[in-house]
């Protein structure tokens, strides 16, 4: 989200990924993301992609990152 042109919402400082089989289709494998602020936060968003959904995200982080 963007306020007034500059980005704006929670700042995720901890990344913790698993790999795994998707719960509905096993034959899937899956990424699931956990993001925390801080490594002492109770809070976790947790994001699970396809293998294709990370890839791209990868793609476009490391774009970001130049």
């Amino acid at each position: 989200m963007k306020i007034d042109g500059k980005i704006s919402g929670a700042v995720f400082r901890v990344v913790q990924t698993t790999k795994g089989p998707a719960y509905l289709t096993p034959e899937e494998e899956v990424i699931e993301v956990s993001l925390k602020s801080d490594k002492d936060s109770n809070s976790t968003n947790v994001y699970v992609l396809s293998k294709e959904a990370a890839k791209e995200l990868a793609h476009q982080l490391h774009g970001q990152l130049k």
